[in-house]
C-alpha cells in the first residue's frame, strides 16, 4: 500500500527521478482500456520509458481525482474517480527490487464490479490513515 501511495505521489507530480527509483529495470506498464481513447494499447517496458510515459500524462490525468483504496486479487489497488465518475483502477506488482508491473484497468465494464463503498477517498499526494 505504501509503495502504491508513493508511486501515486510521484506520478501525480511527474517526478521522473522518483518514478525511476521506484521501478525495476524491466518494469512493465500494462493498460486495459478496451479500446478507450487516451489509453495505451501496448505495454510500455523499462524504467526510463515507463517513467517518461507516466510523467507525460501527469499534467492532465491526475487533476481533480479522488482515490479509494480497495483490494483486488489480493493486492492493494486504487480506484480513480474524477467528479464522481469512475475513471479507472491502478495497482502494482512488486518485489524487493521495486515495482515490476503497473497494472491499469481503464475498462469500465470490467471494473464496475469493484465495490469501494466502504473505503475513504484520500488525496493522491498523501497516504491514507496517516501512513
Amino acid at each position: 500500500r505504501r509503495l502504491l501511495a508513493t508511486f501515486l505521489t510521484a506520478a501525480r507530480t511527474g517526478d521522473l527521478t522518483a518514478l525511476e527509483r521506484l521501478f525495476t529495470a524491466d518494469v512493465v506498464s500494462v493498460s486495459d482500456g478496451n479500446g478507450a481513447r487516451r489509453v495505451s494499447r501496448r505495454a510500455v517496458v523499462g524504467a526510463n520509458r515507463v517513467a517518461r510515459y507516466v510523467a507525460a500524462f501527469s499534467t492532465w490525468f491526475w487533476n481533480g481525482v479522488q482515490l479509494r483504496w480497495v483490494t483486488t486479487n489480493g493486492q492493494t489497488s486504487a480506484v480513480i474517480h474524477r467528479d464522481g465518475a469512475l475513471v479507472g483502477l491502478v495497482t502494482v506488482a512488486a518485489s524487493e527490487a521495486g515495482i515490476d508491473q503497473l497494472l491499469w484497468m481503464m475498462n469500465h465494464d470490467k471494473i464496475a464490479a469493484v465495490t469501494d463503498a466502504t473505503e475513504r477517498p484520500h488525496s493522491p499526494t498523501s497516504a491514507p490513515d496517516g501512513e
